[in-house]
């Protein structure tokens, strides 16, 4: 599930509409996907202490459960990601 909306643009000067912020349920949990953050070590420096029982990397946020997790932390890195200008 897909919420938002940015270009991306491509080394070719292409350019594709794609979600800011994604949602997917897998196999190990659930993942948070937090688009277009330039910074790829935004999300473990700012977040990543606060959120719980999570793993970040560059742009995701992935979890077993949400009682795993401080819930406010992941809404503060959602909007942060909803928001920003990136």
């Amino acid at each position: 599930i897909g919420y938002g909306s940015q270009q991306l643009k491509y080394a070719d000067g292409t350019t594709k509409e794609f979600y800011r912020i994604g949602l997917s349920a897998n196999t190990t949990g659930i993942s948070v996907y937090i688009m277009g953050i330039a910074d790829k070590t935004y999300l473990a420096k700012t977040y990543g202490s606060k959120l719980g029982k999570a793993s970040v990397t560059g742009y995701c946020i992935k979890f077993k459960a949400l009682k795993d997790i401080h819930v406010e932390a992941l809404e503060a890195a959602i909007r942060f990601g909803a928001e920003a200008q990136h």
